[in-house]
This record gives structure tokens, C-alpha cells and sequence, in this order.
């Protein structure tokens, strides 16, 4: 399991819930940083979005590997505007030509539109 989270406090408590690798994405390059324990060309299959945060979602997106998924399990004020690195699209459960991915959200709100 890998966690990126800014609390030191929230990352020693992950620690202790067994994850595996913790980063803090004010000093960590996240999906670098996957992608070094994942291999050069590869991400993770899953990823989560719990914090709410633009910056958050992106990194996490682009942390996926090919035909990664992320599941958004944050509450938004706002829909949050999804930026589309390295694949020609992604929405809600539809699947794209090129690198894909799939953005899911608790409530079936898309938050799948690009800047």
C-alpha cells in the first residue's frame, strides 16, 4: 500500500495500519515515486481520492497504470476539474482509445471534464 498524505501525523498512523510506503506530496513527486516502486512504465491498478483536492486527484490519476482505476471517494464543494495527462480521455465508466482510465465517484456525479 502506498499513501501520500501531508499530515506526518496521518502517515505515522497509516504506518501503523500497515501501509507499506508513505510519501508527503508537499516533498514527494507522487507519481514519480509509484512509478519507481511499480517499474518505469508501469503505475498502480488502483488508486484512491479521499482528500477533496484537486492536486490530489491529478496525482493520483497520474499514478494509474494503463487501464488503471481511480475511485474519487471525496465529498466536493464543487466538481473538480479532471486534468487528462498521458490518455486522450476519460469519463465516468467509458473507456478511451490510447491509455485509458476510468474516474468513478460516490453519488454517479461525473467529474470527468478537462481543463
Amino acid at each position: 500500500m502506498i499513501i501520500s498524505e501531508p499530515s506526518s501525523t496521518r502517515r505515522s498512523k497509516a504506518a501503523l495500519a500497515g501501509a507499506h510506503h508513505l510519501f508527503s506530496p508537499l516533498e514527494d513527486d507522487i507519481p514519480a515515486r509509484v512509478r519507481e516502486l511499480t517499474g518505469s512504465d508501469e503505475g498502480v491498478d488502483v488508486a484512491f481520492e479521499a482528500a477533496g483536492n484537486e492536486r490530489a486527484l491529478d496525482a493520483g490519476i497520474r499514478s494509474l497504470k494503463v487501464r488503471g482505476t481511480l475511485l474519487n471517494v471525496s465529498v466536493w464543494s464543487t466538481p473538480p476539474k479532471v486534468r487528462r495527462p498521458g490518455f486522450l480521455g476519460c469519463s465516468r465508466g467509458t473507456r478511451t482509445t490510447g491509455r485509458e482510465a476510468r474516474v468513478d465517484t460516490l453519488g454517479g456525479r461525473d467529474v470527468s471534464r478537462s481543463t
